[in-house]
């Protein structure tokens, strides 16, 4: 029994040595078919807010597409970061600072005293449609190097699969045998 209280908390000190932990997630009105038609093209439009690195914004975003590569319902749609971020229909948006789910798919998501570069943070995103988020996850974050950092690409990564499950968790219920993407 020690041995698997060992290697239990041997797992649990793994998976934070990194710094990202998911806080909570919320899937309102997401679908996973609402997700694909979203990307229907190959792309999901991707708006970054906050940049906690050194690093340039553009280098940033793009290390930030990058990492949500294959995250999505439609493993094979290329986030493709907008500057100005594209903030009207179907579109990823990602806010280093943290935001709330009130905000975070509206004109100015970034939450007051948002932290900046070189230290832990709070990450927001969601899968929104016009101002409604359909989906929404916050983590937080360990210290980012810039957009090289392997716990970046984690945290992104972790972040992504959270927001575009193959099916809404909180309806599960309601899911027949039969229901592709509910």
């Amino acid at each position: 029994m020690r041995t698997i209280l060992a290697f239990s908390a041997a797992l649990l000190l793994a998976a934070c040595a990194g710094g990202e932990r998911i806080h909570h997630t919320h899937y309102g009105s997401y679908s996973g078919s609402i997700a694909y038609y979203g990307a229907r093209d190959g792309e999901m439009a991707l708006a970054v807010f906050g940049n906690p690195t050194e690093a340039s914004d553009a280098a940033f975003a793009a290390s930030v597409a990058e990492g949500l590569r294959g995250t999505h319902v439609n493993h094979d749609a290329v986030f493709v970061p907008a500057d100005p971020p594209q903030m009207d229909g179907y579109r990823t948006v990602t806010v280093f600072g943290g935001t709330t789910l009130q905000d975070i798919c509206g004109p100015n998501p970034i939450a007051p005293g948002s932290s900046g570069p070189g230290g832990p943070g709070r990450l927001a995103a969601a899968y929104c449609y016009a101002d409604d988020p359909l989906s929404f996850t916050s983590a937080e974050h360990g210290a980012l190097s810039g957009p090289n950092d392997p716990a970046l690409r984690r945290l992104v990564r972790s972040v992504g699969r959270e927001l575009f499950p193959r099916e809404n968790p909180e309806r599960r219920k309601d899911c027949d045998l039969m229901g592709a993407f509910c």
